[in-house]
């Protein structure tokens, strides 16, 4: 491996030093020294022979040229075989060693090339001989630096052959001689001269080393500065072409505030030249009358403390029209931490405000006639369910009188078109809040199997009517209990039997309920197969829209608003499920119901036991204030509950029944929410502010209202009441409720009311 010339790569250059100059790297350039100096050591080595030729002779001088071609041939040879075949990443330490021996060995054959004429011709050659030893052990010691072993062991050669010469001279002439003595001093003087020459050389070599490597380190770190600053310049460069070509406002301001550079955006956008806002206050230059004060105080601010800050704010153009800009204010800072300016970009907002201000007022639009929506339902689903309180209410207590066959039929017509107008108007509250996204799912663990054995008990009347075969099964795999919505699964259920009951003129409806695992969950199938009237192919598509129906005339044959499948997809897909079906027509529907449901332990589920309709409860020695201003359902409720109660009374608003309240406590109160003065909640309130002054047991307060929201339950509840029904109610129903609450606080009721204070005049 040669030295690498200099380049104007520094970092290269420096790479290859290091190469070179490695432990390897110096084993390299010995093997290639001693190729290139072939040509001197042979010239030097030829000088030599000629001399030793007329000194000695002919026969002597061709033993030592012999001598001296085989030691540098099998120097050589191993020599080039490196060079060729290795770099300083691949030499080996066996490759080291022998250069050792090789060095030795043609060490060896210059030894013997002296030898020779020394013992041929005797002391008359002897000087010269030392001198052409000390020229090889010379050209030997210039490469000291780059093979030390293998030169010590030249130098351990030259010497011992010297001395081993001496001492032969010595041993033939028997004693020391004059010319010996001379010989031997001369020695002396050229293996001191030589060492002082070597160690100069090995000293020079080693400072030239040094200068050289801190000189291409020096190089390198120049390099990098100097690339650092170009880099520095590009990017300078780059930026200041972005900058000024930016479609945003970039303005440059010193650490004072005043403007230093602005980009041409500046110009086109606020209409002032570069050297009319140099050195001005923007907050001088931009601002006008409805600039806020504040954000600009917040922007002095930052720039005090040094801060990034981002606002919007309104500033003037130089033809005083105003308008909204984002801006961003950023300090720069020096290598030492020190603020040398500050930056701002800032962009044209005026239109996007705008679109935030009209859509603001879109959503604000919205929102009212959602809300607009919600009391329309609200009002209608009141206002419907009030009269037909009185329908379904009255045709029950008909139902319950002697009634002739014909009258009977005529009731019970009444009594399945008002429960008909009553599914229409739950299925439409019901659609209306999924549609509006409002409609709560909550997952319990439920008791799936239970679920569904009910589901069918309920509809098997209405198959058995229709002499349709109803059944329900469930694969060994289904999960006893699992974590869903009960109800609404149950709403679900209902209506896809329902419906397949309705469209099956004859034949059966199969439940089938299947499992798969799915990860963590169960993938719960609930198939309903019907043997019905199917559905066409081009309507299965459109078979979930709202108020859809499979064909035109299918509303007036089976009945229905269109409205129950549309719910029950929605659902579905609300609790992550789906509802696929298949179908011909003529032959039957397929609608599989899938949901994923966690499996939970079956200790999880609450039982709720029902009481038994008055069981445990007697009603004839009960107190019951009625609150309702509606004289059709202070009928209803007189004839409901005459029969059964101790005493009924009747409040006409909400005040009177606080009065009333007052006067005589009851044992339970039947609220109706919507009433004139006072509505029901306030009433609850203003009862239970008296109960708690008067240390008084609560008395259980029952909604009877016909609003049918869910949050108008919360309502009732957190104002105080103890139980909520829906109008229309029925008397059973109604009994049930009493029976069921009444049990809990009448005991304590009675007692606190036996010595009932009068009230204050």
């Amino acid at each position: 491996m040669a030295p690498r010339r200099y380049t104007d790569d520094p970092v290269s250059d420096l790479y290859y030093f290091e190469q070179n100059n490695s432990s390897n790297g110096k084993f390299l350039r010995y093997c290639q020294g001693r190729i290139d100096a072939i040509v001197s050591r042979q010239a030097m080595m030829a000088t030599g022979i000629i001399f030793i030729t007329f000194l000695v002779s002919p026969v002597v001088a061709m033993m030592c040229t012999i001598s001296v071609i085989i030691g540098e041939l099998v120097d050589c040879m191993f020599f080039l075989h490196i060079i060729h075949n290795y770099n300083a990443n691949t030499v080996r330490k066996s490759h080291i060693t022998i250069s050792i021996i090789t060095g030795a060995f043609q060490s060896l054959s210059i030894s013997v090339c002296l030898a020779i004429p020394w013992l041929a011709s005797g002391p008359d050659i002897r000087f010269f001989l030392l001198v052409f030893l000390a020229g090889a052990t010379l050209n030997s010691g210039v490469a000291w630096r780059y093979n030390q072993t293998a030169i010590s062991i030249r130098f351990i050669i030259y010497l011992l052959t010297a001395m081993a010469l001496f001492i032969h001279d010595i041993w033939v002439d028997g004693a020391l001689t004059k010319p010996l003595i001379q010989d031997l001093l001369g020695a002396s003087v050229l293996i001191y001269i030589l060492i002082i020459f070597i160690r100069f050389i090995r000293n020079n070599q080693s400072s030239r080393q040094r200068s050289d490597y801190a000189m291409l380190k020096e190089r390198v770190k120049s390099a990098k500065i100097n690339l650092a600053l170009l880099e520095k310049e590009r990017e300078t460069r780059q930026l200041a072409e972005v900058a000024q070509n930016s479609n945003d406002v970039i303005i440059f301001l010193k650490p004072t505030g005043k403007i230093s550079w602005v980009n041409k955006t500046f110009t086109e956008l606020f209409g002032y030249r570069p050297l009319q806002a140099m050195g001005k206050d923007p907050a001088m230059l931009l601002t006008g009358p409805d600039t806020n004060r504040r954000t600009l105080g917040k922007l002095r601010l930052s720039m005090q403390k040094e801060r990034f800050i981002r606002v919007d704010i309104q500033v003037r153009k130089k033809n005083n029209c105003m308008f909204w800009i984002d801006t961003v204010l950023t300090p720069l800072k020096d290598a030492e931490g020190k603020i040398h300016s500050f930056v701002s970009v800032s962009r044209d907002i005026t239109h996007s405000k705008k679109q935030m201000s009209d859509l603001k007022q879109a959503r604000a639009d919205a929102e009212h006639a959602a809300h607009a929506k919600s009391t329309f339902l609200a009002t209608m689903s009141h206002e419907i369910r009030t009269p037909m309180n009185g329908i379904i209410g009255m045709s029950d207590l008909l139902r319950q009188t002697t009634l002739s066959a014909d009258q009977t039929e005529y009731v019970d017509t009444i009594v399945s078109s008002g429960d008909a107008l009553l599914q229409i108007i739950n299925d439409i509250l019901d659609f209306s809040k999924l549609d509006a996204g409002k409609l709560q799912i909550t997952p319990e663990p439920m008791d799936l199997h239970k679920n569904l054995h009910s589901v069918v008990s309920i509809l098997g009347p209405n198959a058995v009517e229709k002499k349709i075969d109803l059944s329900l099964k469930f694969a060994k795999n289904v999960p006893d209990t699992v974590m869903g919505d009960d109800g609404r699964i149950r709403q679900i259920v209902i209506n896809l039997i329902g419906n397949a009951i309705k469209f099956t003129p004859k034949g059966a409806v199969t439940v089938s309920v299947t499992s798969k695992k799915k990860a963590q969950l169960n993938c719960i199938e609930i198939a309903i197969q019907d043997t019905g009237i199917g559905i066409p192919a081009d309507k299965l598509d459109h078979i979930f829209e709202r108020f859809t129906q499979a064909e035109d005339d299918t509303t007036r044959k089976f009945g229905g608003t269109g409205l129950g499948l549309s719910i029950s997809h929605l659902l579905a897909k609300q609790m992550g499920g789906d509802i696929i079906v298949t179908s011909e027509p003529n032959k039957g529907s397929c609608f599989t119901l899938k949901m994923p449901l966690k499996s939970v332990d079956k200790q999880h589920v609450k039982t709720v036991e029902k009481p038994s309709p008055q069981s445990g409860c007697d009603l004839q020695n009960t107190h019951i204030l009625v609150a309702e201003d509606n004289r059709t359902n202070q009928l209803l409720l007189r004839k409901m509950l005459a029969k059964h109660v101790g005493k009924l009374e009747f409040a006409q608003n909400g005040e009177e029944v606080v009065d009333m309240f007052i006067n005589t406590p009851p044992d339970v109160v039947l609220m109706d929410v919507s009433m004139p003065k006072k509505n029901g909640m306030d009433a609850t309130k203003d009862i239970r502010v008296w109960e708690e002054t008067q240390n008084r047991n609560t008395v259980p307060i029952i909604a009877l209202t016909a609003n049918a929201f869910p949050e108008d339950r919360i309502k009732c509840l957190n104002s105080g009441m103890t139980g909520f029904l829906e109008k229309p109610i029925k008397k059973q129903q109604l009994l049930d409720e009493l029976g069921q609450i009444l049990p809990k606080f009448t005991p304590a009721v009675k007692a606190a009311n036996k010595s009932l204070p009068m009230r204050p005049p």
